[in-house]
């Protein structure tokens, strides 16, 4: 007499080694995602900047501070020991509006001096100046926000390490560059810039 089996109706039986490749093709299909949202948003960013500014040679010099969040960020992955994920990328998409709005404040605030009849290179040094303090304390109150993440060994921040880490090195990195190289950036691009236009004139 044959043992028969009971079978459950919507039971799903998955081979050995199978479900983790689907968990595989899940993951790679959320990295996929975010990768392509961070684009986006790079590129949403880049279009705001020039259409707010009307400036392309503006626009770029404030677009130099992602890359050098980005590396603030990947040294920190690296120096703690952490690797890429989904919630790394996400943190990386949270700098890019840290970084460019210090750079913003910068730029129009230096442009708002000129129209008020002060030499560029006053009107960078009195914005560059001017903007210190506030800067550092935007960059301290979201290191100081994040900092829970990192210390505290709770159930369930391991997973939101990566973009506590990603988050502060580069706002240490970003708001260094903001303060020490960024104006001088500046203003050697808008020399240059206005030494271009009386050429194209000519």
């Amino acid at each position: 007499m044959e043992k028969k089996e009971k079978v459950i109706i919507g039971l799903c039986v998955i081979a050995a080694g199978t479900s983790g490749f689907l968990h595989f093709l899940g993951a790679n299909a959320v990295l996929t995602f975010v990768v392509t949202a961070t684009a986006l948003a790079l590129f949403a960013v880049v279009l705001l900047l020039y259409f707010a500014l009307d400036s392309f040679t503006e626009a770029a010099v404030i677009l130099v501070t992602i890359p050098v969040a980005f590396v603030g960020g990947i040294a920190g992955l690296l120096l703690a020991g952490e690797t890429w994920n989904v919630s790394s990328l996400v943190g990386l998409i949270g700098l890019f509006g840290i970084a460019v709005q210090n750079s913003l404040v910068l730029v129009t605030q230096t442009r708002g001096l000129c129209a008020e009849g002060h030499a560029l290179p006053d009107a960078v040094r009195e914005a560059s100046l001017g903007r210190v303090r506030p800067k550092l304390m935007t960059a301290a109150t979201a290191i100081l926000g994040l900092l829970p993440l990192l210390v505290l060994r709770l159930h369930g921040t391991e997973i939101e390490r990566p973009l506590a880490i990603v988050m502060i090195g580069g706002l240490m990195t970003s708001t260094l560059f903001t303060l020490l190289v960024l104006p001088a950036l500046y203003l050697m691009a808008r020399e240059a810039s206005s030494r271009r236009a009386p050429e194209g004139l000519a």
